[in-house]
């Protein structure tokens, strides 16, 4: 998707948070943070006039916040890097079915 001057916003899996930030230019919104900082970003960015969006992405809306996101993660096709990590954490089973 090609912007001009606007914000995209890649939601993490509740949809309320968000884990990626588009800015065009960077200034055009300031970021914000918490459980709910994707209305608050729509918020901000129709308050300023700006364009905003959402594009769900399935690799950006996982986060790690709890143990149990790591279990999420293990189950998913993950890069080698994070594969290593998770395998030193004690996750190597998960995801190699």
């Amino acid at each position: 998707m090609a912007i001009g001057r606007g914000v995209i916003v890649a939601p993490d899996r509740t949809g309320k948070g968000t884990n990626a930030l588009w800015r065009r230019p960077p200034d055009a919104i300031f970021p914000s943070y918490g459980p709910k900082s994707l209305l608050s970003h729509m918020s901000i960015a129709h308050g300023r006039g700006v364009s905003f969006a959402v594009m769900p992405n399935a690799k950006l809306a996982l986060d790690i916040d709890r143990p149990a996101d790591l279990e999420a993660a293990a189950r998913t096709q993950v890069g080698a890097a994070t594969r290593a990590a998770l395998d030193a954490l004690g996750y190597p089973a998960l995801g190699r079915r």
